[in-house]
């Protein structure tokens, strides 16, 4: 403590704030491919632009249940694809925590490209699914309750928790943003999964790329 005072204690806290210019709204789908030039099986990437992290608003709370209830392990889509299909070996969505607004993305390797199209087709089914009819309400809790449950059980050593918190605290600055956020996610509803679903997850708001290595032809 003494070092600490000695080099330290003379700091003052800064009044610098950055100037992050805003991203202007996306005008249009847009599409992608890439040709890699390895051998690996093909990928879709399917995203949307999302909000920033918060713990005020509904809205990133609803679009990250929505990456659970739709395409999760857990999920119809899942099932379908990667158990039964087997067409697809890896299927996740995710909203990433952040303090500038980013992306929620689905992600799917194919084992075939030709099924790409496919692919991309039941993904976008899904999507319009939860756009058009709100997601059943055992459903949502069933998927509220595996969040708060998976992050409470991660807590099991102390280095798990020092990088839950600061993880947390880099969003916010306070570990309390843990329990607003959990609180947010208790409070949600199948008409805030769908509200969010219909005003991110649209046409205008979508990029899609797919790539597909040497051994596959290089084809879309």
């Amino acid at each position: 403590r003494a070092l600490v005072d000695q080099y330290c204690g003379g700091w003052k806290r800064g009044s610098y704030h950055p100037d992050i210019p805003v991203e202007p709204a996306q005008q249009g789908a847009r599409e992608n491919h890439i040709d890699w030039p390895s051998p690996t099986l093909p990928l879709i990437d399917i995203a949307f632009h999302g909000p920033a992290y918060s713990d005020t608003s509904k809205e990133w709370a609803a679009l990250d249940a929505l990456a659970t209830l739709a395409f999760s392990r857990n999920s119809d889509l899942y099932e379908k694809l990667v158990v039964r299909e087997q067409k697809v070996d890896s299927l996740n969505a995710n909203m990433a925590q952040s303090v500038d607004p980013n992306l929620w993305e689905v992600e799917a390797r194919v084992k075939n490209a030709g099924d790409l199209p496919y692919v991309r087709a039941q993904i976008l089914e899904t999507i319009k699914r939860f756009q058009d009819q709100p997601v059943a309400a055992d459903k949502l809790e069933a998927a509220k309750n595996r969040r708060r449950y998976a992050f409470t059980m991660g807590l099991d050593n102390s280095q798990s928790v020092a990088a839950a918190v600061a993880r947390y605290v880099a969003l916010r600055r306070s570990p309390e943003t843990i329990d607003k956020l959990y609180s947010l996610y208790s409070q949600l509803t199948p008409a805030d999964i769908q509200a969010a679903a219909r005003k991110y997850l649209t046409e205008n708001n979508r990029t899609i790329v797919t790539l597909t290595g040497a051994a596959e032809g290089g084809g879309k």
